[in-house]
């Protein structure tokens, strides 16, 4: 297997040109494209060279590497039955609304005591296995549907006895400065034991935006395994740079993932500002005006969540309510 695994498992709008959400029919059920501006997807087919949107094999590598789109993300749901793919962009116009984490280039120790659990990464056994382990932690959430059924958690055993000071400390320190992916990728899954402290949840909140598709995924599983089986609130403030450029589009695949963490944490009112001004929360407004009702209520949730009243669903409120934050 690669050393990158790809991820698997957006009054009146101003000056802005609106992203619009529209639905292509397949054969292979509906495609909608979230983000839209100056493309469409009549344009995607012919610069990707496919003779009908039957025939197109949908991609994000394809969207960022060759069409140069500054993030996306595609993803399959069902509708009546049917397939349905979400396909969400941030056009390359836009690049400046994507920041990864730039990558560590120091090197930490890493204690003998985590040297299972990389094995466990570089072979890929670790990938949707994460997803249930908050299920072991003091205090979780039974009973619950297991994420991912019949996924290998023999790995397990390696990472609950990883509970001391000295663990929590090394994690935080390793997935911020260590250049190895492996290494921080093991430091996330071992703060997952550490879900009664804020600052393991920042710290996987800031690894979503990490540049290793492994260790960005990992953070992402980390955070999602946490929501569903130890939500509480939790004080975002300090990761609200990291969660504005996730907002705008950063890693596309988490985004979903990201907005039911804040709302099952209770992200605080305050931090509105903060995560929205200044031309943020461009992706909110654009996953708004979706055509699928999942990802539409989603974000309709936070953004009540974040405003403290409802909007309702007319994008142009909110559009004139973000421009009005400080």
């Amino acid at each position: 297997m690669s050393n990158e695994w790809l991820p698997i498992v957006a009054t009146l709008v101003l000056a802005r040109v609106a992203a619009l959400a529209q639905v292509v029919e397949t054969s292979n059920g509906k495609v909608e494209f979230i983000g839209l501006e100056k493309w469409t997807p009549a344009t995607i087919q012919e610069k990707l060279g496919y003779a009908s949107p039957d025939k197109f094999h949908f991609c994000a590598a394809d969207l960022k590497e060759r069409l140069k789109f500054a993030d996306a993300s595609v993803t399959v749901d069902r509708e009546n039955g049917k397939r349905y793919t979400i396909i969400a962009v941030v056009e390359p116009d836009h690049a400046q609304r994507i920041r990864y984490k730039p990558l560590p280039t120091g090197s930490i120790p890493v204690p003998d005591e985590w040297r299972g659990l990389i094995g466990f990464i570089q072979e890929g056994r670790v990938l949707n296995g994460l997803l249930d382990y908050g299920s072991t932690l003091t205090n979780a959430i039974r009973p619950k549907e297991p994420l991912m059924s019949g996924e290998d958690t023999t790995w397990w055993r390696l990472l609950q006895p990883r509970q001391s000071q000295h663990d929590y400390e090394s994690a935080l320190k390793t997935l911020e400065e260590d250049h190895d992916y492996r290494h921080r990728a093991v430091a996330a899954m071992i703060l997952t034991n550490f879900a009664h402290r804020d600052a393991a949840w920042v710290a996987l909140m800031e690894g979503v935006r990490d540049e290793s598709a492994v260790v960005n995924t990992v953070c992402m599983q980390a955070l999602i395994t946490l929501a569903h089986y130890v939500p509480r609130r939790v004080d975002w403030s300090s990761a609200a740079f990291s969660v504005r450029y996730v907002l705008n589009g950063t890693n596309l695949f988490a985004l979903p993932h990201v907005i039911e963490t804040l709302l099952k944490t209770e992200v605080e009112s305050k931090l509105a500002g903060p995560l929205l001004k200044d031309n943020g929360g461009r992706m909110l407004l654009a996953y708004l005006r979706a055509k699928h009702e999942k990802e539409r209520v989603l974000v309709h949730r936070l953004l009540v969540q974040l405003r403290g009243s409802d909007l309702g669903f007319d994008e142009s409120r909110w559009d004139t309510w973000i421009a009005s934050l400080k």
